[in-house]
């Protein structure tokens, strides 16, 4: 905003006159230039001072860098050299655009910033544009700029913070580690005598994970220190005291392999998102995140000793290496002088380090937030973490910088964060539930019957569809299917048992598939893929990425691996990757896949229910077959699904006018959920920890069900379960009773489980023949399946005509029409009859095998 000191007639205004405009004071006219203070004899290093007459700030010189950082934390810069004008502002309110480029200029000398001219007059031109922190007026047709009253205050109270942190960073710099071993000493004596005494006798994990919070509560210059100098506290200060208190308890075991016990840090209030980390305030102090590793490395060979042995003398150079900066190399021996050196391997301290990216998780941010990647690096137990791709986990470390050198010349540099600890987070959800929200939970369950809460909970879901269980029996059957995946457990029994639940839904367009999995999504904060053109690059499985940091391949998490301990939501599951299907084999039934592309090779964690839709081929569901005839899914893969739905587009007209009626209601906002999004989140939480036991009829009802269905599927020939019904039928009945707060599965819950699957075997068609079953054997690709169709559809135009059979001649000459060549032809018949689809009668006709 630019105020000029003329009236509205041109003439000059008094010097209240702005100021009544603004409602303040306006700041003072800077004094001309060539006036005996001019601000051009001032230097921030002892030539001069900066901020003397002219300046009221010359305080704030007392620390350059503070200032720098305090400024970045209140004004976006988007290039780095706009800090220049913006500090010569902060120090000389007031002055014209050519005081600034020239007090500007000197700065930039003054501080070794080396600027280019150019690059210090484009920062100026930024700045000045800048209406949300720059106020401007006008004396004497001359423009005169400061930072506005709001912003100056903001730096002021940052940089008052970051010099205390300095002065703070200073006190804790003085201190000796060694000194405060005592102090550390009876602060593990006195809070955590119990658990080194447990795993000096049982625990294997050999890792003491000390709390930030207790130390802080014991000492504040001991807290202080950790934060600060986190691992020299670990190697040095807890490491002796933790020698004194084990040679207390049990005798003389100093020595460390009598023991190997270690000491590491955690904390629960120091940070919670990597969104909120400000390099500069957190840079080398420790923080705790919760997030989840989306990418990783191989295991490296890191040596923080190297070895250099010189061929001509046998001298032996060690040179102390560090991960964060270029490697320290020797190029002559300091004994003989000679460049015949080599690094001996074998002599050299090796350990291995693994690099690894964390993700801000959905669920702590808001909805105008993205998620954060950060890079990490750790030389903690990597096979363990390995086995953490993809999860959620709570992560302790100090923030680092990683200097990368680029060429003999140029460097740059990376923040990341030197990993201490790590702790899996996946099974922690229901301590996360206070007291007041169980109370919650409980009053709600209270107010409904057993058999009205699980309803309240379908209605819940995806509201605006239309799901009862008369008239809209499938749609009430994937809402439910989709409660019972949430309630699941996601692991294993016995070692290859699997306790979660998988559903597949085949259904017409239009019927609302993508909108409960959107739903879902938002309201649990699961992961969503879609098959075909709109599958991302990282996509189901992952893919490998080259990393700068390593220079090495990094595997970056593909939808499998983030999900894991969840749901993953999957749309247009008909239109996945093949290498995506073979994936899926494994994860479904165990529980991981293997990951095997450019140099990596490795075992991923996926442990989750799969809920996914899918389109029949022709994209209508036909009631002429069954619904098995009409997707390209092989057996194996659809024996891993507990629950198959069938879903048709509804013709009742009754239904059809309710179904309308939900969605009018819906744009006119009038559905509201039985259940609100928060409520809905805790009480499945809370529900996902139980662990029911059965009853024993309840045992007896669901044995002889299982006898029956499949008996029943036997007998009709429709696509049949494998031992694994049994298995699903448990896991089934369990989530039900889970679902109503349960500590025992009834009758009524197997009752409730069979209806379940009633409902989704009708769906497979009714009073369909089901001979085609042994086309199930075989697992068909796509173009075999549009080949078989083919075939089918040609021998049911032409039936008509010929009832006694269809010459060969006729039908290869439609079939070339359709498939486009006489060896499609050859090929698409010799499958058709290897799998029973047709059947060749007297002389060269055929008929399909149905009709005969």
């Amino acid at each position: 905003m630019v105020w000029d000191k003329q009236d509205e007639k041109g003439e000059h205004a008094p010097e209240e006159y702005p100021a009544k405009i603004i409602g303040g004071n306006i700041p003072p006219v800077p004094l001309a230039e060539g006036k005996s203070n001019n601000p051009l004899t001032y230097s921030p290093h002892g030539k001069g001072n900066w901020g003397g007459q002219y300046s009221l700030r010359g305080n704030f010189l007392k620390d350059m860098d503070s200032l720098k950082k305090a400024i970045h934390r209140v004004v976006h810069v988007s290039k780095q050299y706009e800090i220049v004008p913006l500090l010569v502002l902060f120090l000389h309110p007031n002055i014209s655009r050519d005081t600034l480029t020239e007090l500007s200029v000197k700065l930039n000398q003054e501080l070794g910033l080396n600027y280019r001219f150019k690059s210090i007059q484009n920062g100026i031109s930024s700045v000045l544009k800048r209406e949300d922190i720059i106020l401007t007026y006008r004396v004497n047709g001359v423009n005169y700029y400061s930072l506005n009253s709001t912003i100056e205050n903001k730096i002021i109270k940052e940089y008052s913070e970051i010099v205390s942190g300095v002065n703070d960073s200073r006190e804790i710099e003085e201190i000796t580690p060694e000194k405060l071993v005592p102090e550390a000493e009876s602060f593990l004596m006195g809070v955590y005598k119990d658990e080194i005494i447990k795993l000096l006798t049982e625990d294997p994990s050999k890792v003491l994970t000390v709390k930030y919070e207790k130390v802080l509560a014991f000492s504040d210059k001991l807290a202080r220190l950790v934060k600060y100098r986190t691992k020299e506290v670990m190697k040095i200060t807890f490491a002796k005291a933790l020698e004194k208190v084990i040679q207390e308890l049990s005798g003389d075991l100093s020595d460390e392999s009598s023991h190997g016990l270690k000491v590491t840090f955690t904390s629960e209030v120091t940070h919670r998102r990597l969104i909120d980390i400000d390099v500069s305030r957190d840079l080398n102090t420790l923080i705790t995140v919760e997030a989840k590793i989306m990418a990783l490395s191989r295991p490296l060979i890191f040596y923080p000793e190297l070895v250099f042995v010189c061929r001509d003398c046998g001298n032996e150079i060690i040179r102390l290496q560090d991960f964060l900066v270029p490697r320290i190399g020797e190029n002559k021996c300091s004994a003989c002088g000679s460049k015949n050196l080599f690094i001996d391997t074998y002599k050299s301290k090796g350990k291995e380090l693994l690099v690894f990216t964390l993700q801000d998780l959905l669920e702590n941010l808001e909805s105008n937030e993205q998620p954060q990647d950060f890079q990490a690096f750790t030389t903690l137990n990597t096979k363990k973490l390995l086995s953490l791709m993809g999860q959620k986990v709570k992560v302790t470390g100090i923030v680092r910088t990683k200097i990368q050198l680029e060429s003999e010349r140029a460097t740059t540099s990376e923040v990341v964060l030197e990993v201490i600890n790590v702790q899996e987070t996946e099974q922690r959800a229901s301590s996360r539930l206070t007291k007041e929200d169980i109370e919650r939970i409980l009053n709600f369950k209270e107010k409904y019957s057993e058999k009205e809460i699980i309803d309240v909970l379908i209605d819940s879901i995806a509201p605006s569809i239309y799901a009862n269980k008369k008239d809209t029996p499938e749609l009430w059957a994937i809402k439910k299917s989709a409660l019972l995946a949430l309630v699941s457990p996601k692991k294993l029994v016995n070692g290859n048992l699997r306790k979660w639940i998988n559903i597949l839904v085949i259904g017409d367009k239009g019927t609302g598939k993508s909108r409960i999995l959107e739903d879902l999504k938002r309201i649990f904060h699961l992961e969503l893929v879609t098959g075909g053109g709109s599958t991302n690059q990282v996509g189901l499985i992952g893919m490998a990425k080259y990393d700068d940091m390593t220079k090495r391949w990094v595997y970056r998490a593909g939808a499998l691996a983030r999900a894991n301990g969840t749901v993953l939501l999957i749309d247009e599951f008909d239109k996945l990757k093949e290498d995506d299907y073979k994936a899926l084999h494994n994860a479904m039934s165990v529980g991981y896949y293997i990951f095997n592309k450019a140099d990596l090779n490795l075992e991923i964690m996926s442990r989750e229910s799969i809920m996914a839709m899918a389109n029949p081929l022709k994209g209508v569901i036909s009631n002429q077959k069954s619904l098995f005839e009409q997707v390209a899914f092989s057996t194996t893969l659809l024996d891993r699904f507990d629950i198959i739905i069938g879903l048709r587009t509804y013709e009742s007209k009754e239904v059809v006018d309710k179904i309308d009626e939900k969605i009018w209601e819906a744009s006119q906002g009038l559905i509201k959920r039985q259940v609100d999004d928060r409520l809905l989140v805790k009480y499945i939480t809370y529900a996902q920890k139980i662990v029911p036991t059965w009853e024993d009829t309840a045992k007896q009802k669901l044995s002889d069900f299982v006898k029956e269905l499949r008996k029943y599927l036997k007998e009709n020939g429709t696509f049949n379960y494998s031992h694994r019904l049994q298995m699903s039928m448990i896991n089934i009945s369990e989530a039900i009773a889970k679902l109503k707060l349960k500590d025992r599965v009834t009758v009524e819950d197997v009752h409730e489980a069979i209806e379940l699957i009633k409902i989704a075997v009708k769906s497979w068609g009714e009073d369909i023949d089901f001979s085609l079953l042994s086309e199930l054997s075989y697992e068909f690709t796509g173009e075999q399946r549009r080949m078989l169709d083919a075939v089918e559809e040609t021998l049911e135009d032409l039936r008509n005509y010929y009832p006694n059979g269809v010459p060969r001649d006729e039908l290869v000459s439609v079939l070339e029409k359709k498939l486009g060549s006489k060896d499609a032809v050859r090929k698409a018949l010799t499958l058709a009859i290897k799998v029973n689809l047709i059947t060749k009668i007297s002389g060269e006709s055929y008929i399909l095998t149905r009709d005969t």
